[in-house]
């Protein structure tokens, strides 16, 4: 025990790239960053063991936990209502996930101020790494970009958590001097990615991150604030073409449903959401269980439009918590956003990262509850663990590390 102890203190250096690249890597990395948030929950659950009694944890993070361990336990009881087997054992399975938070935040151990340092230098070059690749598969490959996740929804949300950190790193750099020119070319290219996903539902984080982020930053002065506006409609400027496109198909989309014509992807939602809210009249305690959305679609979506719609989830995040656990699910999904947020909250006049801290949690969820209003959020294991990682480190910054009992 004594090794593990002394190899976790080693961890402060290698803490800021692990932890970078676990938050700004999904893009590009897709599964792989992933992997790094599973890798460190793996540890933080050894260490934990290992400390078992001698921790004493922020009461703020231990909420936290267990506001996580509630969507668990809501997902895990709705699952034992309706068993079906193994899909409902793999349904509740994946969402462990979500009870790697804890272990995950114990195994920060880095100086909060360079962590919080790090990842402002790393943003603009992940960023512009991230448009780089988007660019290459609409222009060499002539695919829509999906960057390394294979999907573009899901890159588009990975890319709007990039943006948040690349905007923070840019309100830094306009407040000292510093890369001024690097940090708002990460936020044109973190932009510019976000739009040439083609994700509409991303879009709208656009305007939310900078604004959640920038209204605390008056010391930017008038010339940052200019910068950043630049920045952005030079991004719409560059991706007005996909973005047009885009406009012009839900245009479209929306005259078709009008006149029931339901085979687009605008009418495709509207037919799952009639099917999620009538299953969601007929089990609204405990819902139907984690792994009923695709065969719910498969029984009753043909009898709403007179074909078959069939996807993994509802595309949006609360129907299908309604639909998969009810309101014991959709009470412990809720308070993952609400508590850790609070507890930022509570802590942002502690010093000037806990202050940011919380700006970048705000911002965070934000840009992920764009996703999830219309696209998919849980359910997806980059997207599972960039909440799970993003919370754990915005908490750490807030609250730091736990200290061992004499």
């Amino acid at each position: 025990m004594a090794s593990l102890r002394r190899a976790l203190q080693r961890l402060s250096a290698t803490n800021r790239v692990w932890t970078a690249a676990t938050l700004l890597a999904p893009p590009i990395a897709g599964s792989g960053a992933a992997a790094l948030c599973w890798l460190a929950s793996g540890l933080g659950v050894i260490s934990l063991a290992a400390h078992a009694g001698r921790l004493a944890i922020p009461r703020g993070v231990m909420w936290s936990a267990a506001a996580f361990a509630l969507y668990f336990v809501a997902e895990a009881l709705a699952g034992l209502a309706n068993w079906r087997g193994t899909t409902t054992f793999g349904a509740i399975s994946a969402n462990l996930a979500f009870l790697g938070l804890l272990p995950f935040w114990h195994v920060l151990r880095a100086d909060r101020a360079e962590l919080l340092g790090a990842l402002r230098a790393a943003a603009p070059w992940f960023a512009i790494a991230a448009a780089a690749l988007a660019l290459a598969q609409q222009f060499a490959l002539g695919f829509r970009p999906q960057g390394g996740a294979g999907n573009p929804g899901v890159f588009a949300a990975t890319c709007a958590v990039l943006l948040v950190f690349a905007v923070d790193a840019f309100a830094e750099a306009w407040r000292n001097g510093a890369n001024r020119a690097v940090a708002t070319a990460g936020v044109l290219a973190a932009a510019l990615a976000v739009l040439a996903s083609g994700s509409r539902a991303l879009w709208p984080a656009l305007a939310f991150v900078p604004a959640i982020l920038l209204a605390g930053s008056a010391r930017i002065g008038r010339s940052g604030l200019l910068a950043a506006v630049v920045a952005l409609g030079v991004a719409i400027a560059a991706a007005w073409p996909t973005i047009g496109n885009r406009i012009a198909l839900a245009r479209n989309d929306l005259e078709l449903a009008r006149q029931d014509e339901l085979k687009t992807p605008t009418g495709k939602r509207l037919v799952i959401w009639r099917v999620a809210l009538d299953a969601i009249a007929e089990k609204p305690l405990l819902g139907h269980g984690p792994d009923s959305p695709r065969p719910l679609m498969e029984e009753r979506s043909a009898a709403v439009a007179g074909f078959p719609v069939i996807y993994s989830h509802f595309h949006n995040l609360l129907l299908n918590e309604m639909v998969r656990a009810g309101l014991a699910g959709t009470t412990g999904l809720l308070a993952m956003f609400a508590v850790p947020l609070g507890v930022a909250f509570a802590a942002r006049r502690r010093d000037e990262t806990a202050a940011s801290a919380f700006r970048l949690l705000a911002a965070c969820q934000a840009a992920l509850l764009c996703s999830g209003m219309l696209n998919i959020l849980f359910g997806h294991d980059i997207l599972d663990a960039l909440f799970v990682s993003t919370t754990a480190v915005c908490l750490y910054l807030s609250a730091g590390a736990a200290t061992e009992k004499p």
